[in-house]
């Protein structure tokens, strides 16, 4: 039986028999990252692969390298494996799909057709691809409290009263006139934040500038772990740990302190010259987040592109037609000599009819 998207609910692919995953109560909590980081370091090694078991015609095969879900190649049967033999930290959460294949193909069908510039052979792919693939990729979200100590300088606009050089009808003139300056003043201050669920890609299968476009996540509709919502897809184990993770974190918390600091300094320019944040009591999750995936060959280069298996977004790699670009760039430049053909002949006339002109009127 798999899990059939939006319902809440298994369905065997044969005799289309329904069965109810049984809802949990249980809470999602927030793990100590510090406490983790202790155990995983005082923790043996665990095994890089597993062999997995199918319940239908028991036979024994390993998945590909960081997958713990997909199907037996024997019998095609839908099969989960236990990810704490591999990895010690085990999924928490996960948000089930709720975008079925068909309805992420069109999505990247209506996505690919408002490509500018985009080859005609990779909109007719468009509509013969099948190799949509569902997919639950591991991500890390880090919550902590900051606080961050700056020093820099504040800047406030004003005006000074000046003569300038203006030219008027062609003739240099002098003329008094406000002239905008920037008075600079040292400062330093603090401020604090709290950081809840910053999302971080825990594997590399995908690169980010595919996946984190694909945001924002529905990350209130989580579920507790059941391997029943992964039945039928392919999940992936993290590659990247917490503590790399919550690096990655700091950096795109960093944005953020950074706009607060330039917002509590004020004035019209800001100069942030030096910027210490400290990061306390930090909690993660680990979940996992449906994503369906594809990709496609074109002109000896591979593309890809994915939908997010939540709300439909889709982000991707994309070629360029060059007979497209260069017929667009002629239209533009024939569109141009036009414009100043027009332009021209109407100054000629109004030079030999003595009819005022667009060009004179503009002189």
């Amino acid at each position: 039986m798999v899990f059939k998207v939006g319902s809440g609910s298994l369905e065997c692919k044969y005799c289309g028999n329904i069965n109810a995953i049984e809802e949990s109560h249980e809470r999602i909590v927030e793990l100590n990252f510090n406490q983790a980081l202790q155990e995983i370091e005082n923790a043996d090694a665990a095994d890089e692969t597993s062999i997995a078991i199918c319940i239908n015609c028991s036979a024994e095969f390993y998945f590909d390298q960081f997958e713990h879900a997909g199907t037996c190649p024997y019998c095609n049967s839908s099969i989960v494996t236990d990810t704490k033999n591999i990895n010690p930290i085990v999924p928490q959460a996960i948000a089930p799909f709720s975008v079925t294949k068909d309805q992420a193909k069109k999505l990247f069908q209506q996505w690919l057709g408002k490509l500018w510039f985009a080859p005609t052979a990779v909109k007719k792919f468009a509509r013969s691809d099948d190799n949509l693939k569902g997919t639950y990729i591991p991500y890390w979200t880090f919550d902590s409290k900051t606080d961050s100590y700056y020093s820099g300088a504040r800047g406030d606009l004003y005006y000074r009263r000046q003569y300038v050089t203006v030219r008027v009808n062609g003739r240099a003139r002098r003329q008094l006139q406000n002239v905008p300056e920037i008075r600079w003043t040292a400062v330093s201050g603090q401020t604090s934040r709290f950081f809840d669920d910053v999302l971080v890609q825990a594997n590399k299968t995908l690169p980010r500038k595919i996946t984190e476009p694909l945001a924002p996540w529905q990350l209130e509709k989580l579920k507790p772990y059941n391997k029943d919502y992964i039945s039928g897809f392919s999940s992936e184990l993290y590659q990247i740990s917490i503590d790399d993770g919550f690096q990655y974190a700091k950096m795109k918390m960093d944005n953020i302190i950074r706009n607060d600091v330039r917002r509590d300094i004020g004035g019209t320019q800001q100069q942030i010259r030096q910027l210490r944040s400290s990061f306390n009591d930090v909690h993660f999750k680990h979940i996992l987040l449906p994503i369906w995936t594809s990709s496609f060959a074109f002109k000896n280069k591979t593309y890809r592109f994915a939908v997010n298996g939540q709300t439909g977004k889709v982000k991707g790699e994309r070629p360029y037609s060059p007979s497209k670009i260069a017929m667009f760039s002629l239209l533009v430049l024939a569109l141009i000599g036009l414009s100043f053909w027009l332009f021209n002949q109407d100054y000629v006339q109004s030079l030999i009819y003595g009819k005022p002109s667009v060009r004179s009127n503009y002189l």
